[in-house]
């Protein structure tokens, strides 16, 4: 439980700073959900270089979340269960942080 919260205090203050940029049709004021999921349980995911995709199943909304490797973290547009959210890290001129799997997650709303 701790943890969980140490984490979701970290994205709602990753969120405050401005360090989340938003990607795709996303609009500036979307903020990630304070639930983290790193493990990605339930998502389908893709990547190249540069983007990061989710496709997550179950009733609730979700966003595609990503580091970059120049630090900044981006979110794709809010996505419904079935479809994909991206999150470019080309939108902040850079590239996807390796490994992708420990440096990408989803929030849900």
């Amino acid at each position: 439980m701790k943890r969980l919260l140490s984490t979701a205090f970290a994205v709602v203050a990753l969120a405050g700073t401005g360090a989340i940029t938003t990607a795709g049709s996303a609009s500036a004021t979307d903020q990630p959900a304070a639930v983290r999921t790193v493990n990605l349980k339930g998502c389908k995911t893709w990547n190249d270089k540069n983007t990061f995709g989710a496709n997550c199943s179950g009733s609730r909304s979700f966003l595609a979340l990503a580091r970059c490797k120049n630090g900044r973290v981006v979110q794709g547009a809010e996505a419904y269960p079935g479809t994909w959210s991206y999150a470019y890290c080309s939108s902040v001129g850079s590239s996807l942080k390796t490994p992708v799997s420990s440096n990408s997650w989803v929030a849900y709303k």
